[in-house]
This record gives structure tokens, sequence and C-alpha cells, in this order.
């Protein structure tokens, strides 16, 4: 026999769960809101961000319904998730921002040194580039063209050819 209690114990149980991984969340996404002000993102970067935070979002959802109610999208769930992420939002998201701004300061001293670091290693990876570009062409100028093959080591003149060659050096008979 199957009791109500049991019932409802259980929705509550998957609530409070809800409400718990709508902190998480909400945790992450401060994780993303601080790396945002402190790093300026650029527009293909911040919608990437957007994107790649709402996969693993989805991701977290699909997993706790698969694991707490059977893979049974049910409303008090989502709403449960969004109530955790909008109270962590309300009270300690409320610190991400400053936080990400503090981090700007204390890492805007050190940005002149990681540019200069990154135009060194633009310039090796661009030589580095420009030598393997060289050795790909130089693999593509080992083999001679065709037309100008000599194997016959007595006719090596190309425009003419001895007399027990008979015809033009690098040409094959009877073609």
């Amino acid at each position: 026999m199957i009791y109500t209690t049991d019932i409802i114990g259980d929705q509550w149980k998957i609530l409070i769960g809800a409400v718990e991984l709508g902190l998480v969340i909400g945790g992450c996404y401060d994780i993303l809101r601080v790396l945002r002000v402190a790093f300026s993102f650029g527009k293909r970067l911040y919608i990437l961000s957007d994107y790649v935070f709402c996969l693993w979002g989805g991701f977290l959802t699909f997993s706790f319904l698969l694991n707490e109610n059977y893979g049974i999208p049910r409303l008090y769930i989502f709403l449960g998730e969004g109530a955790g992420a909008i109270f962590w939002y309300l009270t300690v998201g409320r610190i991400a921002v400053p936080l990400g701004r503090f981090l700007r300061r204390i890492i805007s001293p050190f940005g002149k040194i990681f540019r200069k670091i990154g135009k060194n290693v633009e310039k090796s990876l661009n030589k580095a580039k420009k030598s393997f570009e060289k050795a790909v062409d130089k693999k593509k100028r080992l083999l001679k063209k065709g037309c100008r093959l000599v194997y016959n080591v007595l006719c090596l003149n190309i425009s003419k050819a001895f007399s027990f060659c008979g015809e033009k050096a690098g040409k094959e008979r009877g073609i």
C-alpha cells in the first residue's frame, strides 16, 4: 500500500535537493561573473561563456532529474532550482562584482608583463610557423618536374641530346 505521506516526503526531499542545485548553479554563475569582471572578455568569448554555462547548467539539471526523480521533469523541481539561484544571487552573489573589481586592480599591474610575454610568444610562434612553411615548401620542391627529369646519365643535356640518344633527353621512346 502506498501512503501519501511517503510521496509527499519524497517530493519535499526532491524540492530541497533542487534548491541546493540552484544554489550550486548560482555559485557557478558567480564564478563566471567574477572572471568576466576581472578579465575583460570580448563579445564572442562572452557569448561562448554563456553558452557553455547553459550547457553545464542543463547537464546538472538533467543529471539531477535522472538521479532523484527517474528523469521525470516536474515544475516544482525547476521552480526550486530557480529559487535557489535567485537566493544565491541576492545574498552571496552581491560579492561577485566587487570581488571581480578587486581582482582586476590586483591583476592590472601584471597585465603589461603578460602582454609583453604574449608578444614574445607570438613572435616565436610566427617564426616557427614560417620555418614550418619553408620546410613544407622544401619538401614539395624535392621532386623534380617530369619534363626536366633525366634518367640516362649519358643524355645530360635537355635541349640537345647526344647522337646515340636519338631524341631529347628526358623523353621516353615510343610514346
